[in-house]
């Protein structure tokens, strides 16, 4: 599923983790409290520690294509 939406946007997406949306709100919780300092600090420490796959678009041109087509359908 991931990489259909990452080749109908043609947008790279990163995937952790079903954990991932706990982490990011402790990390949010803890850049708040003035530990880490930054974001990307945080963002930095998260990535060392859990497994980030990272998707690249492929078939860019078949999902153009078909977008270019659907465009052209009438609208009534």
């Amino acid at each position: 599923m991931v990489d259909k939406i990452v080749n109908a946007t043609a947008l790279l997406v990163r995937t952790g983790p079903t954990e991932a949306t706990a982490v990011g709100n402790l990390l949010t919780q803890a850049v708040a409290a003035g530990t880490p300092p930054e974001i990307s600090t945080g963002h930095r420490l998260v990535e060392s520690v859990i497994e980030i796959i990272t998707h690249e678009p492929t078939n860019i041109d078949e999902w153009k294509a078909a977008k270019t087509s659907m465009r052209a359908l009438p609208t009534e």
